[in-house]
């Protein structure tokens, strides 16, 4: 069985070779019930994308952050999901300079044409996106190359309240 690290670097070796490329800077929308921030690569039809929501955990709206890597403009069928609570498999996001792990499991979820990787954070994480900010992705956080880097144009204040208040009514 393979750990959920081995799965995403087959998938990137696959797609990217290594390192995933797309435009370096977006804007944070509101779509539904999260803020995403869409990056896109042209010359092989990738789009990466960052999704912040609150979910309930334990009667708690608490932040998680998903990372996407997929071909096309919509993810396919499921093909599998795991979770790890190892910290070599956590996601990891840099902003500014300043690390945050995910909390608990990282779950990593395979589809036909794409990968989505989530785990819970703190709110130091959101608070750090409160303004525009650069930013790395990686699992685990040991690589000297992070998988993912961007920058963000705007803020996510204009939808937080939004995103927290579709967590506390349902």
């Amino acid at each position: 069985m393979r750990s959920s690290i081995a799965v995403l670097s087959a998938f990137i070796a696959l797609t990217l070779s290594g390192k995933i490329l797309a435009q370096g800077a977006s804007k944070w929308t509101l779509q539904d019930h999260s803020l995403v921030l869409p990056f896109y690569n042209s010359q092989n039809d990738k789009y990466v994308t960052l999704l912040i929501a609150y979910e309930k955990k334990w009667f708690v709206c608490k932040p998680s952050l998903a990372f996407l890597i997929l071909e096309g403009r919509q993810l396919g069928t499921l093909v599998k999901t795991r979770k790890s609570g190892e910290l070599r498999n956590k996601l990891v996001i840099t902003v500014n300079g300043k690390r945050y792990y995910g909390e608990e499991d990282t779950a990593v979820n395979t589809y036909k044409n794409g990968l989505e990787v989530v785990s819970f954070f703190d709110e130091d994480l959101v608070d750090s996106l409160k303004r525009p900010s650069k930013f790395t992705i990686d699992i685990g956080g040991e690589s000297k190359t992070p998988i993912f880097n961007g920058e963000t144009l705007n803020s996510i204040n204009f939808g937080l309240a939004a995103i927290l208040d579709s967590c506390e009514n349902n």
